[in-house]
């Protein structure tokens, strides 16, 4: 077998030992109520997909390194992504729909070169939409609906799909 899929579906801490199985390709959480915490630090060597939506009690942001390429935090009870993220070089698609407690994100976002998709929508205490102070050469689509103002996006060559719609303040 090459790769695995694991399913935690009533797991409080995501222990340390997945981040041993060589040939992982997706990890999935999905819709682990009761799930809080992980172990710190995860880092993973082949390209992986983690999918955290809908585990409405984790509230920070996974300190995971590594090649992720795709992460999903649908749902989730986190308040910040913090400038740790700058180190998921290889993430293509970042979710974090309707993370209603989701207040910060930091600009270190603008160093994921590599991200192609990021959804945001439903963000609805998401405090402003973080200046993005790089190119971002692969960024398409940024879904913003019902989210917080977004900023210029200028540095976003790519950009084919910019969703804006229920966006209470627009500058431009």
């Amino acid at each position: 077998i090459e790769t695995y899929l694991l399913d935690y579906t009533n797991l409080a801490c995501v222990p340390s030992s997945v981040q041993n199985f060589k040939y992982l390709s997706a990890l999935s959480f999905k819709g682990c109520k009761s799930l809080r915490s992980f172990a710190s630090n995860l880092h993973f060597v082949c390209p992986v997909t983690i999918n955290f939506s809908y585990c409405v009690n984790l509230v920070e942001f996974p300190q995971i390194s590594g090649k992720i390429t795709r992460l999903y935090l649908d749902q989730s009870a986190i308040e910040e992504v913090p400038s740790s993220i700058e180190c998921l070089t290889d993430l293509e698609v970042l979710y974090l729909r309707n993370c209603k407690r989701l207040k910060r994100i930091s600009t270190r976002f603008c160093k994921l070169r590599s991200l192609v998709d990021l959804f945001l929508n439903g963000c609805l205490n998401l405090e402003r939409f973080p200046e993005i102070l790089e190119k971002m050469e692969h960024l398409t689509r940024i879904d913003l609906v019902w989210t917080a103002l977004p900023s210029p996006f200028e540095n976003l060559p790519r950009l084919a799909l910019l969703s804006v719609s229920g966006c209470s303040i627009l500058d431009k």
